[in-house]
């Protein structure tokens, strides 16, 4: 059994990170067992072509392993912001009613976020060109 996106990690819907994140989840999933297909295809001298339980297993702990800490740390952002929208504190109140209103302030959030965001996964086995192009070039899978 292998859990991705909400019932993986359950996370305050305020940010939208949940659904982000379990889009995520399958992008890394797909491009894990993608490779594991594409190995067993040329290891394997059987007609089937199919991996094995330890190589599943394998790639499931991989795949767990990699979206861990990146989760946790989402997991944590939206529940700081939820903390932050719901006024749990004199200075969170604060901060929610004068300072996330700024736009140099939401500008300088984007900013520290921009580089995180340029390395989000991306399918590594479907050819595609770039076509967007921002301040910040696409990091994913290199």
């Amino acid at each position: 059994m292998l859990l991705a996106g909400d019932a993986a990690h359950a996370f305050s819907p305020i940010t939208g990170a949940g659904c982000n994140q379990g889009i995520i989840d399958v992008v890394v999933l797909s491009n894990k067992l993608r490779g594991l297909l594409d190995m067993a295809a040329t290891q394997n001298t059987t007609t089937t072509n199919l991996p094995t339980v330890k190589q599943l297993n394998d790639t499931f702990l991989a795949y767990q392993e990699e979206r861990k800490g990146p989760v946790g740390r989402e997991c944590q952002v939206a529940m700081s912001m939820t903390n932050t929208a719901s006024w749990v504190g004199i200075v969170r109140r604060l901060a929610d009613q004068y300072l996330m209103s700024l736009g140099w302030l939401q500008n300088y959030i984007m900013k520290y976020a921009m580089a995180d965001i340029a390395k989000t996964p991306s399918f590594d086995f479907l050819p595609a060109d770039n076509h967007v192009v921002g301040k910040m070039p696409w990091q994913a899978n290199l």
